[in-house]
């Protein structure tokens, strides 16, 4: 915790992998993101923003440059379980080649609970960010209350999209941000405990 500087990106990515990729150049089963939602925590102040592609549209341009707008001043950027969001911002660093210097900003929020730091009888041997946001923050606006409550579902919301302007849209974007809200709130609990 100690490592982690202001600003605070907290960052998630929702992808889709098909056997028949979608977008020219895509490799069959690679990752595409399709929306992002990173809440930026600063000066104790607490801001949100995101992207998500049109359906059918190949927007990674727009999505890569939308990110570095959002994230050029050094921070650090958490995720939880940082694997995809590091392979993401990879990928997007195609189009947005300045997306490369932000690699090594990252602290990943699931080693805690990954390495048993912290350990509830609750967690039932999970360490998911779902599992961990309902045992330690127990709050009203949770995933249980959501409709796209996970990520296979809100692949397949993606897919099945056919207006920008439908219900699915919002489910998406409600979905993703509660994940980084989720990193939020479980940052903020990590550092009052160890206070």
């Amino acid at each position: 915790l100690s490592k982690i500087k202001e600003p605070i990106y907290f960052l998630d990515f929702e992808c889709i992998s098909d056997a028949i990729p979608a977008f020219k150049g895509v490799k069959p089963f690679e990752k595409v993101p399709f929306l992002y939602s990173l809440h930026i925590l600063k000066n104790n102040e607490l801001t949100h923003s995101g992207y998500i592609m049109k359906p059918g549209c190949d927007e990674r341009l727009e999505m890569a440059q939308s990110l570095f707008n959002r994230i050029k001043e050094i921070g650090t950027i958490i995720a939880y379980n940082s694997s995809v969001e590091r392979e993401m911002i990879s990928a997007l660093s195609k189009y947005e080649p300045r997306l490369k210097k932000v690699l090594g900003w990252f602290c990943d929020l699931e080693i805690p609970f990954r390495n048993n730091y912290l350990y509830d009888k609750d967690f039932k041997g999970s360490n998911s960010i779902k599992t961990i946001y309902d045992v330690l923050i127990k709050d009203e606006y949770n995933y249980h209350n959501l409709e796209c409550n996970n990520g296979r579902i809100a692949m397949e919301l993606y897919r099945n999209i056919d207006s920008f302007d439908s219900k699915g849209i919002n489910d998406l974007v409600e979905y993703c941000s509660l994940d980084t809200y989720a990193c939020y709130r479980i940052y903020m609990y990590l550092k009052n405990i160890v206070k």
